[in-house]
């Protein structure tokens, strides 16, 4: 008898038949598997972006900082 396995969306238990790397018990549960870790990548890639804009933001900041400073003296 095969290893059942189980779902990483609903939880079911399934015998692999497509391939060893298979996550999930059926198409269905692979279509929301899918939307759920784009939706995650969507998420980490606004949040990286957020991070470098207030990077940017900061050093601008900084920058201006520095340079009327440098004007005072």
């Amino acid at each position: 008898m095969a290893k059942e396995y189980k779902c990483k969306v609903c939880g079911k238990a399934f015998v692999k038949t497509f391939s060893s790397t298979q996550k999930v018990c059926s198409p269905e549960c692979a279509i929301k598997l899918v939307r759920e870790q784009s939706r995650k990548r969507q998420k980490k890639a606004e949040k990286q972006e957020q991070i470098e804009r207030k990077k940017r933001l900061l050093d601008g900041e900084r920058a201006l900082a520095k340079s009327s400073s440098k004007r005072g003296k």
